[in-house]
């Protein structure tokens, strides 16, 4: 006598448990680092974004403190200093507003160093605009 028949198994219903649970967690772990990975990048992002500096002046240096660092910079070692300004056209909320950046850049006997800032741009300073401020206003509206 021959005939088929299908067993099964005492471990098939722990087996199944097994694999539900583990999807669940699996799903609940992937979740949980999604969340942890984009509150951290939230987090860094308003860091980094508003990540500010001050400087101090006195009779012999300059310092410059940032966030996780401090530069102290001897006036006898500075080599060369370059002053510059750069007009840019945009905002975060609004692209017709113009900006000003400033740069200074330090060339020293232990390296070079270099620090940029906003500046606020007076309205009626650029209402009268002298010549200097129409021709970098020009190249940042041709930029834009």
């Amino acid at each position: 006598m021959k005939e088929k028949f299908i067993y099964k198994s005492d471990w098939f219903d722990f087996f199944v448990f097994l694999c539900l649970i583990s999807g669940i967690v699996l799903v609940i772990v992937s979740w949980t680092v999604l969340l942890v990975f984009f509150v951290a990048f939230i987090f860094s992002s308003i860091f980094l974004f508003n990540m500010s500096g001050q400087f101090y002046a006195d009779d012999n240096s300059v310092s410059f403190n940032l966030v996780f660092k401090k530069i102290n910079i001897p006036y006898d070692s500075i080599k060369s200093a370059e002053v510059s300004r750069e007009f840019i056209r945009g905002g975060r909320l609004t692209g017709e507003a113009y900006r000003c950046i400033e740069t200074i850049k330090f060339t020293c006997e232990s390296g070079k160093y270099r620090f940029s800032t906003f500046i606020d741009v007076d309205s009626e300073a650029v209402a009268k605009l002298p010549s200097c401020w129409r021709n970098s206003l020009r190249k940042a509206n041709s930029r834009g």
